[in-house]
């Protein structure tokens, strides 16, 4: 996520990326906030922690949706969204 964020950022710099759900404290959080400061991205990507239905009015907003899980191939975010 991380990567393809900075990448896409490169060539369409108004572009933003927030990540919806998740422990924040987690081990894979950690890990990826500190590569965001690696890239020195924390302007353009966020990471906003696990939602209840709020996370409906960020689909409402988004022009685009990314599924990034390795072990879902087909989820009913992707319905959702």
């Amino acid at each position: 996520f991380v990567e393809l964020a900075y990448k896409l950022h490169q060539t369409h710099p108004n572009t933003y990326f927030l990540w919806l759900g998740g422990d924040l404290n987690s081990s894979m959080m950690l890990y990826l906030e500190a590569m965001v400061k690696n890239y020195q991205a924390d302007n353009y990507i966020k990471f906003l922690g696990a939602m209840t239905d709020k996370y409906y009015d960020y689909f409402d907003t988004a022009n685009a949706f990314i599924l990034t899980s390795k072990q879902e191939s087909f989820g009913i975010v992707t319905v959702e969204a």
